[in-house]
């Protein structure tokens, strides 16, 4: 079995846009479920080479609504995408597998999960 390729781009100003786009229309579907919402990933870097799929963390209150998110989100095209792997997030995908333009993670607010994701893209943004 062969890898995939993944192919990086130069860096695309307007990935900050997308993201800004996106975080609107998820705010709009999901409301005040929503505790918080971030632009992750190597999108989120400026500067960076990346694979240019606009990734987002949403921070909610208990991931145990999960069922909650699954219609609404639709709605704005993302599909839920188990992933029996992610124990501590659940993970939706706009456009087709292996070809989808945003990644949305939900995971609970402040948790391990969320405050990994934000150093990392944090400490990666400072070096």
């Amino acid at each position: 079995m062969t890898k995939p390729i993944v192919n990086l781009s130069d860096y695309n100003p307007d990935w900050k846009k997308q993201f800004e786009y996106e975080e609107k229309r998820i705010l709009n579907v999901l409301g005040d479920k929503v505790v918080g919402i971030e632009h992750i990933g190597s999108t989120s870097i400026k500067g960076l080479e990346a694979k240019p799929i606009i990734d987002i963390i949403v921070g909610v209150q208990n991931l145990g609504e999960i069922s909650n998110f699954v219609s609404p989100l639709s709605v704005i095209e993302y599909e839920y995408v188990p992933k029996p792997e992610f124990k501590d997030r659940r993970f939706f995908r706009k456009g087709l597998s292996g070809q989808g333009t945003y990644h949305l993670h939900v995971c609970e607010f402040n948790s391990s999960e969320w405050i990994e994701k934000l150093l990392f893209r944090d400490y990666l943004r400072l070096h």
